[in-house]
């Protein structure tokens, strides 16, 4: 409306070159006169406002969803799968057993459910992989972990 009123234009031209001065902030270079300049800085100076917010909007999603698959707090979207609930000291030799169990499938998926964090149940399991005495074998299998109240 600001450039309708600077230019005298029909609104629906004066919607069309706002929109490309908040696409492209240099597209009102070519603007003549002192009002119509300050009126396309001003709707440029706008987009690019708007697309900053809506880039830290998409940022800040983006972030809670990968923090929320870092702490194994997502779905776990698997058929066919073993769920073994709650992590003990013998939750790494239930785990191998079920691995040898799913060796002739060429292996199969296990998901964990418990009440630690998942990146230490991720730890313990790959220091008992890491092992130099007896380390565990899992024969192809996935181990999926996920943090919640069992």
């Amino acid at each position: 409306i600001g450039l309708t009123v600077a230019t005298g234009i029909p609104i629906s031209a004066s919607t069309w070159i706002s929109w490309t001065y908040v696409a492209d902030p240099g597209t009102h270079a070519d603007a003549e006169g002192t009002i119509n300049r300050l009126v396309s800085f001003i709707i440029s100076i706008g987009g690019m406002l708007i697309f900053a917010l809506m880039i830290g909007i998409i940022s800040e999603v983006l972030g809670e969803r990968v923090d929320m698959l870092k702490q194994g707090k997502a779905r776990v979207i698997e058929s066919n799968h073993t769920l073994l609930l709650g992590w003990t000291d013998k939750s790494l030799g239930i785990i191998e057993q079920i691995s040898l169990a799913n060796k002739s499938d060429n292996g199969g998926v296990i998901v964990v459910l418990a009440d630690k964090e998942k990146a230490e149940m991720e730890e313990n399991l790959n220091s008992a992989l890491e092992a130099k005495e007896r380390p565990l074998s899992l024969f192809g299998t996935q181990v999926i972990f996920r943090s919640g109240d069992p």
